[in-house]
């Protein structure tokens, strides 16, 4: 990309009068008021940038997860947008507002190439592959699905050396809670088990639980075993996070905090995510968000 038109993309996103590009604010909020309550926490700056990325994934990720589209027709519409956003970031030019204002933030903080490819490497994936037969299978879909999330995350905060590993921990830790919570969606819906086949078989799990919503025993202890593998994640990302500098670790350590309730809130139910949505609720997040800048400031 020419110096030129990476300049005129730097001003075209940062034009504060320019009503053509989108507030994926509004996106996020609408989205996942949780992520969205922590980020707002951010400064300014790394607000805007999380913010439109949230916009870019999300849109993507809206494809990949609508009922309206076939395995065929969401794997050449994610196939399309990503020809468009690498076609955009060599020069061409785009209509897609998310593209736009995603560009901007990815050219500024120089975030790799390679991470938007891994991306719609696994966005594809959800196409044709809907059960994966061990943990390491599922972590190798999550590179893409989550950890260049951390990754992408970490360059916008700003970070010492070593944090990557951890913002990979957190990522995953934070992906397998909402595979966790949308057991029933994504099987019902999208014909979809992000529990790994050999987690299953370990406890006696079948798809019968799936389908006809069993939870006994089997199913109990098998989410049980998901449930610590990742909480073991988010005790892991924890030292991480003092890794990066100093004006993003609270919005990191509130969103992890919030995400991990959600496993609380699967524990408060008895592993039965068939009845109904685990959410934690506006006061329970209000109540985390006391005692973690409590916890901050004592610490």
């Amino acid at each position: 990309m020419g110096s030129s038109t990476i300049t005129s993309r730097k001003s075209y996103c940062l034009n504060p009068m320019n009503t053509n590009i989108p507030k994926p604010s509004t996106v996020q909020k609408n989205y996942s008021t949780s992520y969205y309550l922590a980020t707002i926490l951010f400064p300014e700056n790394i607000k805007l940038a999380v913010f439109s990325f949230y916009g870019f994934l999300r849109e993507v990720d809206e494809i990949v997860d609508s009922t309206r589209n076939t395995r065929d027709s969401a794997k050449n519409l994610i196939e399309k947008y990503k020809n468009e956003w690498n076609a955009y970031i060599d020069g061409a030019p785009s209509t897609n507002q998310n593209i736009k204002a995603f560009a901007y933030y990815y050219t500024l903080y120089k975030v790799p190439r390679e991470y938007t490819e891994s991306f719609f490497e696994s966005m594809i994936q959800d196409t044709f592959k809907s059960r994966y037969a061990t943990y390491q299978e599922l972590e190798d879909y999550m590179y893409g699905s989550a950890t260049i999330v951390g990754y992408t995350m970490s360059l916008f905060i700003g970070h010492k050396e070593g944090a990557l590993p951890f913002a990979k921990k957190l990522s995953e830790a934070m992906q397998l809670t909402n595979f966790l919570r949308d057991i029933k969606e994504d099987y019902e819906l999208r014909d979809r088990i992000y529990i790994p086949q050999e987690s299953l078989t370990k406890f006696g799990v079948t798809e019968e639980h799936f389908k006809r919503h069993i939870v006994d025993d089997n199913f109990k202890s098998m989410m049980k075993f998901e449930v610590a593998r990742a909480r073991r994640l988010y005790a892991d990302a924890e030292e991480g996070i003092d890794l990066l500098d100093r004006h993003g670790r609270l919005a990191v350590r509130v969103a992890s905090r919030f995400y991990e309730a959600i496993l609380d809130a699967i524990l408060d139910a008895d592993y039965n995510v068939f009845t109904k949505r685990n959410r934690i609720s506006n006061l329970r997040k209000v109540v985390i968000l006391i005692k973690t800048i409590v916890w901050k400031k004592r610490k």
